[in-house]
């Protein structure tokens, strides 16, 4: 279909995971939640074989339309893979401080990354 996404892998940033909680709300447990879950324009579609009914009856290209299309290039910032290596703390999400020592990376997540704009 070509149209453009925001994939938000919960594997790359846990924050990600804390977002979707709060979407769905208490219903599912972190540990029960199923995945993927795909959301269009905010409205949840369905997971996998939702997504692929959806697609053999013809109702995805009803429920994408007006959805901008993807232009094909790759950013040239993370290569398409949604993050950089955070620049603070080299990706090791530590940083010292001269007074108080190694202190948690404030402007990444706890795998050292920090989302391509």
């Amino acid at each position: 279909y070509k149209i453009k996404i925001d994939e938000r892998d919960v594997s790359m940033d846990g924050a990600f995971l804390d977002e979707l909680q709060r979407i769905i709300g208490k219903k599912e447990s972190k540990k029960d939640l199923s995945l993927p879950r795909v959301y269009v324009n905010g409205v949840y579609a369905g997971g996998a074989e939702e997504i692929r009914r959806l697609h053999e009856n013809g109702d995805l290209r009803r429920l994408i339309d007006g959805i901008p299309a993807a232009d094909g290039s790759v950013c040239r910032g993370c290569g398409g893979f949604r993050f950089v290596v955070c620049e603070e703390c080299d990706g090791s999400h530590r940083v010292y401080r001269e007074k108080v020592g190694f202190k948690s990376c404030s402007r990444c997540n706890v795998n050292g990354l920090i989302r391509c704009p």
